[in-house]
């Protein structure tokens, strides 16, 4: 996590029963940041079985001149010197060879040329030997400073001493037996170097794949990291057009009930002009009863036309889409608002239960307001041309939402439009009569405030609509 190269051995599974694994880390990075790392695990038991071999031991010993590996199964996890008091605390903190107690594996005095004798317990403890005197080995080792080891070679040389007691005796083969055994020396440092090598070679082979597959993995990141922002751009604009239909749709509902607004203002301004030059009249003729009778009326038409303007004004400006604690009340009151001359012009009858304005749900006033214009406004132009034409408004309370159902006495959803009704641009209305955006902007902001909008056909076959909304509690309701 702080931008280095990390390795690390230790065994992977159980502490007795493991496998010695040994561990790469390198970090993956967002810029300047760190942001996680890759490990790769490498199993090490199968270099062990490829280092068996009869006539040499092959160790590999740590920092702390513990054997981890080894071609001895007995040997493994032993040491060659002893260990201070503070990296076996170490050692048994980190559990980095499980709980195991490490022994000295004991070495006699090293002498001439590299020959080392171990003691005859430690060699007999081997079923391919012979003999329990001490046994010879040549002592071969290399550094590996990157990973701070070192690997031992033992090779016997219990051969060599047999072919010299036979040279001995046979004083007519002694030149030859000396020139084989300086061919077989000679050969077996050779196999000795090519294996050193080939482990080298591995060793840096597997430090250009892990650099390979690093670079891989950080160009998958940064292909990635631009999807990402790609992606957050596309929410955007797809967020930005969102906002963009629902307010379009506001502004055609506005057109198409712009004529009955008209009209709706234009009668309480002649009847205000009216009462103003009865007024006037009644004012020359002193007649302070008749003047204060028409300027009441006036004040009447006044409030009415701007409560008008009001829910105009309230039902096309836009609105944050946060739910918050909202009167179902009050957006339904101003949705009828709204509709009012459609129902008079329609000859439609209103039968609505509505709720008490204490009942609060999660939602936004103007949101709201524009989710039962639509539904209304699509209720009434069911029924045209239908002999009974009524809309029914219910609430139905629960414990933890509220159903607010819409019901008309129009022809009904057919089943092939009911899956596609909510899709946008889907209208079931002829050409020009409606955008078909409606109640899929709808069904979007019901289900921006955690609610849902579902439909069915009443039992005298007319459509119903539900709403079903979040209830706010009563103690959720003083907090806010």
């Amino acid at each position: 996590m702080h931008g280095g190269l990390g390795r690390y051995h230790a065994i992977s599974g159980p502490p007795d029963a493991g496998e010695m694994s040994y561990f790469f880390s390198h970090p993956i990075r967002d810029g300047d940041r760190q942001v996680g790392v890759v490990v790769i695990r490498l199993r090490l038991g199968s270099l062990e079985e490829r280092w068996l071999s009869p006539d040499h031991e092959t160790l590999v010993v740590d920092e702390a001149g513990i054997i981890f590996m080894s071609t001895r199964s007995d040997w493994q996890f032993r040491t060659i010197k002893p260990l201070s008091s503070a990296i076996v605390a170490k050692l048994k903190r980190l559990h980095q060879y499980g709980g195991r107690v490490y022994t000295e594996l004991p070495m006699l005095a090293q002498q001439n040329n590299n020959i080392i004798e171990l003691t005859r317990d430690i060699v007999s403890a081997n079923p391919n030997t012979s003999s329990n005197a001490a046994r010879q080995f040549l002592y071969q080792h290399k550094a590996m400073p990157t990973a701070g080891w070192r690997v031992i070679i033992l090779s016997r040389l219990d051969a060599v001493g047999t072919q010299t007691n036979i040279a001995l005796v046979i004083v007519s083969f002694v030149l030859v037996s000396a020139l084989l055994l300086l061919a077989v020396r000679h050969q077996r440092k050779l196999r000795l170097q090519e294996r050193i090598f080939l482990q080298e070679a591995a060793r840096a082979n597997l430090e250009e794949q892990v650099d390979q597959r690093t670079e891989a993995l950080t160009s998958a990141n940064r292909r990635l990291r631009n999807e990402i922002i790609e992606r957050h751009r596309a929410e955007e604009e797809l967020h930005k057009t969102q906002e963009e239909l629902v307010q379009s749709a506001k502004l055609a509902a506005l057109g198409q009930m712009s004529v009955g607004l008209s009209h709706e203002l234009n009668q309480p301004l002649a009847a205000i002009r009216s009462y103003s030059d009865n007024a006037r009249t009644f004012l020359e003729r002193a007649l302070p009863e008749s003047v204060q009778s028409n300027l009441e009326g006036i004040s009447e038409l006044t409030e009415r036309m701007a409560r008008i303007i009001r829910n105009l004004r309230t039902y096309a400006r836009g609105e944050a889409v946060e739910s918050r604690p909202t009167s179902l009340r009050v957006s339904l009151d101003e949705a009828l608002n709204l509709l009012e001359v459609r129902f008079r012009e329609e000859a439609v009858e209103l039968d609505a239960n509505l709720p008490d304005p204490s009942l609060q749900v999660v939602g936004g006033t103007v949101r709201l307001q524009q989710v039962f214009v639509n539904l209304i406004s699509n209720g009434i132009d069911a029924m045209k041309g239908r002999d009974t034409r009524r809309l029914s408004i219910s609430v139905v309370e629960t414990d933890t939402q509220v159903e607010v159902s819409i019901t008309d006495t129009g022809a009904g959803i057919n089943h092939e439009d009911r899956a596609n009704i909510f899709d946008p641009f889907y209208s079931t209305k002829g050409v020009g009569e409606g955008t078909g955006l409606g109640l899929s902007i709808s069904y979007g902001i019901i289900n921006q405030f955690g609610g849902q909008i579902k439909t069915h056909n009443g039992s005298d076959g007319g459509a119903v609509f539900t709403v079903f909304l979040k209830k706010v509690q009563p103690e959720e309701t003083a907090k806010a």
